[in-house]
């Protein structure tokens, strides 16, 4: 593991048993709707192996399994040990999702074995630079079956000029401190709030699935562009 994740590993390690919590109060609850609704079109791709990477305390993964066919796996794949102990913690869904420690560039899989990839809200953690990005996604690429699907959910920049102000000035000035607040940590909501103003918007992002290989891919924006979906088939 390189220096940089290592030390984003802690960071998120140390904010492991509230990370659920900042992120629903952060985002007012809408994390709820839009993970339902990307775990939804995500069930469109059927089979029976689901990946999802960068899967934290297993929230997408929950969600997944409430769509999840009939003797489908789901992996819940993290880089961080306290946030793989915390879907361990839910026994109520041992049954249906494997948690496995793991970096996303590298994931324990031989090529075209999974029928679904999907990140949730960690994609700008793997963004330290383009290339490394683009790593990550052929990673995604490589482990999909052809015809697989991916799914991509993150922080985007809304079109609107006066949207976008609005959306960066509540991360500046709401961010740090409330995540704070909550959980006691207050570098790790610092990175977070550095990381989103200086994201993709939602066609830079869908221009860089492209390059690493994905065809057809398609684009939910989410409440005015604050958030997207990035649908891309191999």
């Amino acid at each position: 593991m390189e220096k940089r994740e290592r030390a984003i590993a802690k960071l998120f390690g140390h904010v492991a048993p509230t990370y659920q919590l900042v992120n629903h109060v952060l985002t007012m609850g809408l994390d709820f709707y839009w993970r339902r609704k990307a775990a939804a079109k995500a069930s469109e791709a059927g089979g029976s192996l689901w990946v999802d990477v960068c899967s934290g305390t297993g929230d997408m993964a929950k969600n997944l399994a409430r769509q999840v066919p009939e003797k489908t796996a789901i992996l819940a794949v993290d880089f961080c040990r306290p946030m793989i102990t915390r879907i361990r913690l839910k026994r109520y869904h041992k049954s249906i999702i494997l948690p496995i420690q793991a970096n996303s560039r590298m994931l324990p899989l031989r090529d075209e074995t999974a029928d679904l990839v999907t990140i949730s809200f960690a994609t700008r953690n793997l963004y330290h630079s383009k290339e490394a990005l683009l790593q990550s996604y052929r990673e995604f690429y490589r482990v999909l079956r052809p015809g697989g699907l991916f799914l991509n959910l993150e922080t985007s920049q809304p079109e609107n000029r006066w949207l976008r102000r609005l959306f960066h000035a509540y991360v500046r000035s709401v961010v740090k401190p409330v995540g704070r607040l909550i959980s006691g940590n207050y570098p790790a909501y610092a990175y977070l709030a550095h990381t989103i103003p200086r994201f993709f918007s939602a066609a830079e992002l869908a221009r860089l699935l492209g390059q690493a290989g994905f065809s057809r891919v398609e684009v939910i924006p989410l409440c005015g562009g604050i958030a997207a979906i990035h649908l891309a088939q191999k």
